[in-house]
């Protein structure tokens, strides 16, 4: 399935927005959520029951954390909102090859990322998963905690979106679009993961895959 990279731009992505409308079948799985929905864990799973491999945007960007300067970047927010548009815009681009090569070679993948819309031209299943900010929050912890830790956990999940949003609208920006948020972006389906169970998730994403052994 030769499908040749392209770059970013206004036509290519509505165009390739109008495409995810109308498909039926696909060829791999693409994962987002906020911070703390459970994504990266849906992502493990569907990547170990289907034999796929999963690719994570995350992972780019954590490597480059590990060299940074943490006196300067204390944490991974810090640094990745200290991210340029061009350094964002080439991550997409690394993401548009590796999909491709996957998918070339006859495999499927599990994308893992937040941002979607660099691969809106491949024919992956789009699942959003989602939880209130408390519980997402709550998940964060192991062991009790103290209202105040709660609250400043809570905080910091919402500092996080709100960040990437900033983000989103600024990477919009550079091609004409209102941005490029997550929340925006089309899929085909949307999990509540405080409401099912890790397996009912994947159940209901290989369902859509049409790969439910009877």
């Amino acid at each position: 399935m030769a499908t040749g990279v392209v770059e970013l731009n206004p036509l290519s992505i509505a165009e390739q927005i109008l495409q995810h409308a109308t498909r039926r079948r696909f060829s791999g799985v693409r994962l987002s959520g906020p911070p703390g929905s459970g994504k990266t864990a849906l992502a493990k799973i569907i990547s170990e029951r289907t034999g796929w491999p999963r690719y994570s945007v995350g992972i780019i960007f954590r490597g480059l954390y590990e060299s940074a300067d943490k006196a300067r970047f204390p944490t991974f927010q810090a640094y990745w909102a200290s991210t340029t548009i061009e350094e964002n815009l080439e991550a997409d681009r690394l993401a548009l090859k590796k999909t491709e090569e996957y998918l070339n070679s006859g495999q499927g993948v599990v994308f893992d990322s937040r941002f979607h819309y660099a691969v809106l031209k491949f024919p992956l299943l789009g699942v959003f998963v989602d939880a209130p900010l408390e519980v997402r929050a709550l998940r964060q912890f192991q062991t009790t905690l103290s209202l105040e830790e709660l609250r400043k956990k809570m905080d910091y999940l919402d500092t996080r979106e709100k960040d990437e949003c900033e983000k989103a609208k600024e990477l919009g920006k550079r091609f004409g679009m209102q941005d490029f948020s997550y929340r925006t972006c089309p899929y085909n389906l949307h999990l509540r993961s405080d409401l099912l169970t890790l397996e009912q998730e994947l159940t209901g994403v290989l369902d859509s895959l049409n790969m439910l052994k009877n």
